[in-house]
This record gives structure tokens, C-alpha cells and sequence, in this order.
């Protein structure tokens, strides 16, 4: 049935960017990277998320339901002086 067959491939799609976003956050996370090198991963990063809302539109479409990822929504802030930090509540230490 292609639909089956379709709704694997929105999946893989899906699964690989998951993977992708995933892996270039980690390197965001990570130690200290010089600032081109943190543009380009947080580049790959945002590609990787728009790739994931794009596939899951598209599969809807076709009455394929992807569950969103919570990569697909993540999000890396830099903040003054501390390196990369992700939005969490009651983590600042005064």
C-alpha cells in the first residue's frame, strides 16, 4: 500500500532530522566552540527543526500524523559571559 509506504518514509524523514538537530544541539551544549563555529552549528541546528515542521506538515497532509519531537521546539540561548544555556526556570544561581 503506498500509503504505508509513505507514512514510513515521512517517519525516516522525520526521525533523521530529529537525529540531526539532536547531535547539533549536544554540540551547542558542549564545550566552549569559536564563534563561527557555534554560527554554523546553530545554523544546522535551525535547518535541522525547519526540516522536521516541514515533514510534519507535509505527512499531515497526507493523513500522515507525526508525533512532534521535543527537538523540533528546542531552543539555545547564549547568555552574558556563561556560554550556552537552554531555557530552564530556577537554574541561576545569584
Amino acid at each position: 500500500d503506498s500509503g504505508s509506504r509513505n507514512s514510513g518514509n515521512y517517519e525516516i524523514m522525520y526521525r533523521n532530522w530529529e537525529s540531526r538537530a539532536e547531535s547539533n544541539y549536544n554540540s551547542l551544549m558542549s564545550a566552549s566552540s569559536s564563534p563561527s563555529t557555534y554560527t554554523a552549528q546553530k545554523r544546522s541546528f535551525n535547518e535541522a527543526q525547519q526540516e522536521m515542521r516541514k515533514i510534519r506538515t507535509e505527512a499531515a497532509q497526507h493523513g500522515v500524523t507525526i508525533s512532534q519531537s521535543k527537538w523540533e521546539t528546542a531552543t539555545v540561548s547564549v547568555s552574558g559571559g556563561e556560554g550556552l544555556n537552554v531555557h530552564k526556570k530556577g537554574t541561576h544561581k545569584k
